[in-house]
């Protein structure tokens, strides 16, 4: 359980560790990454899903009834 089908090391007792702290914050984060990389890995995807969005914005809003 060391490493990930990935190659990434990682020790499950720290994330453990980091989730029970995590829960038990005030204000929780919806979500956390955990291991190196992680963050900025699921930063690029966002960011893409945020181009994406946009770029077809006008279009999906188009399904909306004409306003009178």
């Amino acid at each position: 359980m060391a490493a990930d089908p990935f190659g990434q090391n990682g020790d499950s007792e720290k994330a453990a560790k980091v989730i029970v702290e995590v829960i038990n914050k005030e204000d929780p984060p919806k979500m956390i990454l955990l291991g190196e990389g992680a963050a900025d890995l699921g930063i690029k995807i966002l960011r893409e899903e945020i181009r994406e969005i946009t770029k077809w914005k006008d279009l999906g809003e188009a399904v909306g009834f004409e306003k009178q």
